[in-house]
């Protein structure tokens, strides 16, 4: 239970009025995608992920790195390409 309130106040300290309107972006643009089937999306993305490495030890079934599916060789992201 104290996680789930120090989360909530976690939360809330970090609101601000652009996100808040992004949020509301984000929504509003995927009901209008789903009642039209417009591919456009009016919001900016609320979190973004880099992989940096496409080498791993694991083998999981669901992963493409685990699987050796990938298209490009295997290696770490270069830092130019990065920044």
């Amino acid at each position: 239970m104290g996680s789930t309130v120090r989360n909530g106040l976690n939360f809330i300290k970090k609101l601000s009025r652009s996100r808040l309107h992004n949020a509301w972006a984000n929504y509003y643009g995927y009901h209008r995608m789903l009642r039209t089937g417009s591919p456009v999306h009016p919001a900016l993305p609320v979190s973004i992920s880099v992989e940096p490495t496409t080498a791993c030890n694991l083998r999981c079934p669901q992963c493409p790195s685990g699987l050796r599916s990938f298209s490009r060789p295997t290696g770490m992201l270069e830092v130019p390409t990065f920044e």
